[in-house]
């Protein structure tokens, strides 16, 4: 059996009045009361039984079958007499909605739950009250134990933890209060205020939601960020949009930046506001390019106006940094190549150029099939001038 326990004493019209809500604590988890009520419902729906302790006093609850108009009820009695309500309540409630709604009372008013083999006698404490659960549905969640976050965080802030493991839940305040249509990688705990429904689950799926997406914008580990920023669609990370947020920590920016390459794989709103903030900064990152650079920089122009690519058709400008492993950018119609690109050949810069020329031109996104098919046509074309042969 499972035994609830805390101090204080409850006020029987909190049992048998709907609407009540009355807690000590400043921060309760629980909807002492309504809640309570469809704990005892869902009990004995489910062929349990449950007692409850007012100091020496002990009120047992059972049921009694009446016929209303057409239909039969299980109407709920206290100590013999009906209370108001029947089995009915709560009906959608799985049983560890029930294990939930008694253990965040008791912990909102620092009770204990545990749980025992041996037949509990009555309870004679002073100033407690005691709720002694029959119900093998419930001593299985008790047993399973995932209702509440006991581990510790990966990564915190005053408003969200973010726990490992994956999850099909989100957590408020510690308990389990959401149920995510796809699997998360990590389980996230929200612990700023968000509105709850009636049975304790989060009431608004963005409220949760744009919660994580701006903490998760702030922290700091790299390794956590990748995996999140690298999750695939099967995952509820993948969707995470981070445009509405206006700043962003160094590492969630240096994640972007190492995986900007990697555009296909690596999450589409985060690429978006790297490249917001990476353009707020282009006009000041111009470079003065050597003698030497200025001279490969014109024969990758005019090998390009050769075959067909007037990349000066659109300014280009040489900046000092555009991130790991990226060297050219279209953007604002100007073509901006990264200082470093010249260390790779006139070669590199050429196809470079005609790269994001192409960009500019057509339209076409990076790594998308558009631009693949159009330059595999080129290819094809050149081939053709060069053969005579026409396919």
């Amino acid at each position: 059996m499972l035994i609830f326990e805390n101090k204080g004493v409850i006020d029987i019209e909190s049992i048998t009045t709907f609407g009540v809500s009355s807690k000590e604590g400043k921060n309760p988890i629980g909807f002492f009361g309504t809640g309570l009520k469809y704990a005892i419902a869902v009990i004995l729906r489910l062929g349990g039984t449950i007692d409850i302790y007012r100091e020496t006093k002990r009120y047992s609850f059972t049921v009694k079958t009446k016929k209303i108009r057409v239909n039969e009820f299980n109407i709920v009695h206290m100590n013999g007499k009906p209370i108001g309500f029947t089995t009915e309540l709560g009906k959608t409630w799985e049983p560890w909605k029930a294990y939930r709604e008694l253990a965040c009372n008791v912990y909102d008013e620092g009770g204990t739950v545990d749980s025992t083999e041996d037949d509990y006698p009555p309870h004679f404490c002073d100033n407690t009250t005691t709720i002694v659960v029959k119900c093998k549905e419930l001593e299985e969640v008790h047993a399973d134990n995932d209702i509440f976050i006991t581990s510790k965080p990966l990564e915190e802030s005053s408003k969200i933890e973010i726990h490992k493991g994956m999850s099909y839940h989100v957590y408020y305040r510690g308990v389990k209060a959401y149920r995510l249509t796809k699997p998360s990688l990590f389980t996230y705990n929200i612990l700023d205020k968000c509105d709850l429904t009636e049975d304790r689950t989060l009431m608004y799926g963005f409220q949760f939601i744009s919660h994580i997406e701006y903490h998760i914008a702030k922290f700091s580990s790299e390794p956590v960020l990748k995996k999140i920023l690298s999750a695939g669609e099967e995952s509820f990370e993948h969707a995470l949009d981070f445009s509405g947020i206006g700043t962003f920590s160094d590492e969630f920016l240096k994640v972007c930046e190492d995986n900007y390459h990697k555009r296909s794989g690596f999450n589409r709103h985060a690429i978006a506001v790297y490249m917001k903030v990476m353009r707020k900064d282009l006009s000041e990152k111009k470079v003065t390019v050597s003698k030497t650079e200025n001279k490969c920089l014109d024969k990758a122009v005019y090998f390009c106006k050769l075959i067909g690519y007037n990349v000066e058709e659109y300014p280009i400008i040489v900046i000092d940094h555009l991130g790991q492993n990226v060297y050219g950018l279209a953007e604002n119609d100007t073509i901006y190549l990264s200082n470093g690109i010249f260390d790779k050949g006139s070669k590199f810069v050429a196809s470079t150029l005609i790269e994001e020329y192409v960009h500019l031109k057509e339209g076409f996104s990076d790594c998308s099939r558009e631009l693949q098919t159009y330059l595999f046509d080129k290819v094809i074309s050149m081939g053709e001038q060069i053969t005579g042969e026409v396919l």
